[in-house]
């Protein structure tokens, strides 16, 4: 098979993939039994826009790479009686096209979509506490560093939740995540290892101005 048909298929294939889940959020149900879920530990308005600057350090601390780039609410659907949103970039280890967002009392749920099943589960508790934690201890988990980290971007001064994703297993090193509770995104700090075991930031992405609708 040749290299522009291999591309096509793989179209062909997220367009299934994604029709079949709008099409599963489509179904009757009345507005007023709909919970929007747009409000939480990130604003989930369709339209809202997080700008960050990327950097990529070397094992010295020294940058190597930057650049802008964004991510956005894209759409939402309705599954069930539930609002969800689709944020392309939200988390490194999501896999955007299969995953949908939303806010609910306990935090942030993922949905991830696999043909005619799904998985459903929660990714950052709010509201939390200091040292909470969740997921396998021994494998892969998060928990919460800080409450109340204060972050200077160029975008303003946040007080943020400082969460963090251990991968036990993975190659590379852990995930934090800084989040200021109803405005979203502000830092995330991506960690690795020289070959001599000691964790060092190889990418940061820091925001430089927000949208929200």
């Amino acid at each position: 098979m040749k290299m522009h048909q291999i591309i096509l298929a793989g179209t062909i294939l997220l367009s299934i993939i994604s029709g079949s889940e709008c099409r599963h959020g489509s179904n009757p149900v009345d507005a007023d039994s709909i919970s929007d879920n747009s409000n939480g530990l990130v604003p989930f308005k369709v339209g809202n826009k997080w700008i960050f600057r990327f950097y990529a350090y070397d094992t010295l601390g020294n940058v190597e790479t930057t650049f802008s780039d964004s991510f956005v609410v894209m759409r939402d659907t309705v599954i069930g009686k539930e609002r969800w949103y689709k944020i392309p970039g939200f988390k490194p280890m999501d896999i955007d096209y299969l995953d949908w967002y939303t806010n609910r009392s306990d935090g942030i749920w993922v949905r991830r979509k696999y043909y005619d099943s799904s998985i459903t589960y929660l990714t950052f508790k709010f509201p939390t506490v200091k040292d909470d934690y969740w997921g396998n201890q021994i494998q892969d988990s998060t928990r919460v560093l800080s409450t109340s980290e204060v972050v200077s971007t160029p975008s303003g001064t946040y007080t943020c939740i400082r969460y963090e994703d251990h991968y036990e297993f993975s190659q590379l090193g852990d995930v934090q995540y800084y989040f200021a509770p109803h405005k979203g995104w502000v830092q995330l700090d991506l960690f690795t290892q020289t070959s001599s075991g000691r964790l060092y930031v190889i990418d940061r992405r820091v925001l430089i101005n927000v949208t929200l609708q």
